[in-house]
């Protein structure tokens, strides 16, 4: 049975393999509880201590949009929005969904950091994200430009979306 917890469990060169696996998802909408890969979570929760970003706690999608949602010292914040739409995975070159943080003026967009979705099950969305180059947190990919995808787990809907609170 495929849920977050078994993804968030699984390799990283498993998951990715899992991801080229997978078909393109439905059109997301409403908030979606967000899971970083145990592999990863001592760096991602590094990284987001050293930004001062706060919690990651997912994503949000309307229509042809989105943003992050973190909690912080003062609360919930809807934030580092991005455009969505369905193209080519970068990884593999079939149908996925993705988030261009680059739509809107904000640190993510700066680095053109991209999300790409694919569907594990009902309510479960794998995803993979990259920058253009290698940033702090990010490994350069061989022989390309961007840096090496890393992984994400999103599930839900869990709530309505909401407008964000900035970029």
């Amino acid at each position: 049975m495929t849920n977050a917890e078994n993804l968030r469990l699984l390799p990283r060169a498993e998951a990715l393999d899992l991801f080229a696996g997978l078909p393109a998802p439905t059109p997301p909408a409403g908030e979606y509880a967000g899971h970083i890969p145990a592999y990863g979570e001592p760096a991602w929760r590094a990284f987001l201590a050293e930004a001062g970003i706060g919690h990651w706690l997912g994503k949000g999608y309307a229509d042809g949009h989105g943003y992050n949602v973190y909690r912080t010292t003062t609360g919930l914040v809807r934030r580092l929005r991005f455009a969505w739409s369905f193209g080519t995975s970068s990884l593999d070159g079939r149908p996925a969904l993705l988030m261009q943080y680059s739509a809107f003026p904000n640190w993510a967009g700066a680095q053109d950091l991209t999300d790409e979705l694919r569907e594990a099950a009902p309510g479960l969305l794998l995803g993979l994200y990259h920058t253009r180059e290698a940033v702090p947190g990010f490994t350069p990919r061989a022989g390309q430009g961007r840096s090496e995808p890393e992984i994400f787990i999103l599930e839900g809907p869990i709530a309505a979306a909401r407008p964000a609170d900035r970029d």
